[in-house]
C-alpha cells in the first residue's frame, strides 16, 4: 500500500472526505495534502509522524511508505520484492513459493 493509500484510509476512519477540512484536521496545508494525496510530494519524516498522531495511527508504515515512494523505479522493485538470486542464495530464510 503507497502512501496516499494509507492516508485516504486514516481520513476516511476519522469522516474527513474533503481537502479543506483533512488539511485542518492535521494541521497542515490544504496544497500538501493535495499533493500527497496525489502521488506529487511526500511530506517529511516529522510531518508524517504528526499526521499519524493526529490520525491516531502508527507512523511507521505511513514513513517506511513514503521512503520507498522516494526511490527510483527501477531499484524499487529490486529492493522491494527478493530476485531469484537472493532466493537462491538465502535458500532456508526466504520460503518458498507454492
Amino acid at each position: 500500500m503507497n502512501l496516499s493509500d494509507l492516508l485516504r484510509q486514516g481520513l476516511a476512519k476519522r469522516g474527513l472526505v474533503s481537502t479543506a477540512e483533512s488539511a485542518r484536521f492535521l494541521g497542515t496545508s490544504i496544497e500538501l495534502v493535495r499533493k500527497t494525496l496525489r502521488n506529487i510530494r511526500v511530506p517529511k519524516d516529522k510531518t508524517l509522524i504528526r499526521i499519524a498522531d493526529r490520525l491516531g495511527i502508527d507512523a511507521a508504515p505511513l514513513i517506511l511508505a513514503a521512503h520507498q515512494q522516494k526511490l527510483p523505479l527501477e531499484v524499487r522493485s529490486s529492493l522491494l520484492e527478493p530476485s531469484e538470486v537472493t532466493r537462491t542464495t538465502l535458500g532456508t530464510l526466504i520460503p518458498k513459493e507454492h
